[in-house]
């Protein structure tokens, strides 16, 4: 545990799981000047501080693989512990209170000290770092998934720059010379979703058209219950024009989703399955964690047994050999499953699971929007958000050793 003196003018030690320290951080907060926005108050002086954004995946270096919680997996605990610290305590997906108090503040947290948590788990700002990167993982013996950065936009412009950057992105991937890297994930508000969803599903249908002129995929992601039904209707509009290169995402911890699974294995649909992210309530959502991984793995049962393609997308070792043991049960093909990881997070597992047989994709962003893609992120998970404040504090303070993965 680490002691700090929080706040200097106190002069009074909190502990960083304490109440007092919670509400010693919430004594610093207070409303922008400007926008309304939550700010913090240093001394007499406001610090303007604009809520912007989401964060890439796996942002911190401290992250295990019991307490990773991205858009692709969240906070992995084996299926059965309840007593692991890393899975939150008691089985939970509920935040802590101090965390849930450090993610308020990520607004004021410096853009130096967000771009050296992300820089692992981010391509870079170019095409060109992405392609870089996206070599380096196929010489690797690794497949990717390409995400060009820059969800929640506000105008049809902003939409149409997404699309143009997508397009591009497919045609340098497709000079690499394996059919399998033209592989994209696209999310639905950076293409105009929630603007005029018309536009959104013209935009998506260009960017699936020249993924096939190259054999490629198209992944549509899931965002938050918001746009769940409108994202799966989108899909359903691209399929019913012909886009047969498409497939989706579904959350295992909405309660929705096995009736979700059940329409879509109907149909044959790749599906790439997940924890799920987003802070929903619980009239919606599970948040113990044993309920969420094993509804993963039922999701996962009910995918292959319709005979559909799954990407079981989590860095949680339960998870995986939950999985493995899935397609080894069924005696599933190679190509009818992969298993999904972000990039920077669990290397040396998932280049087990590359050397065993397994394919194995990686989840690559990139774009300059990292910065805003980073703070949303950790502002959604409260959890990654304590984790990412306590390496920092950890850093400073002369004597302790910051984790590594």
């Amino acid at each position: 545990m680490v002691e700090t003196r929080f706040p200097k003018r106190r002069a009074r030690h909190i502990t960083e799981d304490s109440p007092r320290f919670c509400a010693a951080i919430h004594d610093q907060l207070t409303d922008c000047v400007n926008c309304g926005q939550l700010a913090l108050n240093s001394r007499s002086r406001r610090v303007r501080a604009h809520e912007t954004g989401i964060i890439t995946h796996c942002m911190s270096p401290t992250m295990t693989p019991h307490r990773m919680m991205t858009a692709e997996s969240t906070a992995p605990a084996p299926v059965r512990s309840s007593s692991n610290p890393d899975a939150g305590g008691h089985g939970s997906a509920e935040p802590r209170l101090v965390d849930r108090a450090l993610a308020k503040m990520l607004p004021v947290v410096p853009r130096r000290l967000v771009r050296r948590f992300s820089a692992p788990y981010i391509a870079g700002d170019t095409l060109v770092d992405a392609i870089v990167t996206v070599r380096a993982l196929q010489a690797g013996g690794l497949a990717t998934t390409l995400d060009v950065l820059g969800e929640a936009i506000t105008t049809l412009d902003e939409a149409r720059a997404t699309r143009d950057a997508y397009l591009d992105a497919i045609d340098e991937l497709a000079k690499l010379g394996a059919t399998d890297l033209v592989n994209v994930s696209v999310k639905l508000t950076a293409l105009g979703l929630g603007i005029d969803d018309d536009v959104c599903v013209a935009l998506v249908r260009e960017i699936a058209d020249r993924a096939a002129q190259h054999g490629g995929f198209v992944r549509i992601d899931m965002e938050d219950s918001p746009y769940t039904d409108a994202t799966l209707a989108v899909f359903d509009a691209l399929t019913a024009l012909g886009c047969t290169n498409l497939g989706v995402v579904i959350q295992a911890y909405l309660h929705r989703s096995e009736q979700d699974v059940a329409a879509l294995a109907a149909r044959g649909v790749r599906v790439r399955l997940v924890k799920g992210i987003y802070l929903e309530p619980e009239s919606i959502a599970w948040r113990d964690m044993h309920r969420i991984n094993e509804n993963f793995i039922r999701l996962g049962a009910m995918l292959l047994d319709a005979g559909c393609h799954v990407a079981f997308a989590t860095h949680d070792d339960a998870l995986i050999a939950a999985a493995e043991q899935l397609v080894t049960e069924r005696k599933t093909g190679p190509d009818r499953y992969e298993f999904q990881m972000l990039l920077g997070v669990r290397e040396d597992r998932r280049d087990e699971l590359a050397a065993a047989g397994h394919c194995v994709r990686v989840y690559v962003p990139f774009g300059a929007r990292w910065y805003e893609y980073s703070i949303r992120r950790l502002r959604e998970n409260p959890r990654v958000a304590g984790m990412v404040a306590r390496d920092t504090l950890s850093s400073l303070i002369p004597g302790r050793r910051r984790h590594t993965r």
